[in-house]
């Protein structure tokens, strides 16, 4: 459906927001961060650098066991817009990248923000239940 939508889109905005789908199912679901991490990068050329399509880039670096493209990506979405997603992502990179003050710091900063099981997309659930037995 998404591939349809990017396909038939007639405004940039469409074939952003069906990218940003797309790609995070491409990379938690079918597992093919490459994939995902070329419609996001057609996507940000379209439209620029938002907030939600680095958080939705960072997410699909962690995919590809990334950190370090994550945090770039995610330093300056927070910048701009800090939620409880993005710093549960910035925890989760810096996690997987050895720091586990600082993943432990997004954490808590990410619960402060409201992050709960329910607000996760269900495909990174399981994520949140790991980074919540490691860091709580």
């Amino acid at each position: 459906m998404y591939r349809r939508a990017i396909e038939k889109a007639s405004q940039p905005s469409l074939t952003i927001l069906a990218s940003n789908e797309l790609a995070l199912l491409v990379a938690l679901h079918r597992h093919q961060p490459e994939e995902a991490i070329q419609l996001m990068n057609q996507a940000i050329q379209l439209s620029g650098p938002l907030s939600f399509l680095l958080d939705t880039r960072a997410t699909v670096y962690l995919a590809a066991g990334d950190a370090a493209s994550a945090i770039q990506d995610l330093e300056p979405a927070i910048a701009d817009t800090p939620s409880a997603a993005n710093k549960f992502h910035l925890a989760q990179a810096h996690l997987l990248a050895g720091d586990v003050v600082a993943a432990g710091v997004a954490w808590r900063e990410s619960m402060g923000l409201g992050l709960h099981l329910k607000g996760i997309h269900p495909l990174e659930r399981s994520v949140f239940e790991e980074l919540n037995s490691k860091l709580k």
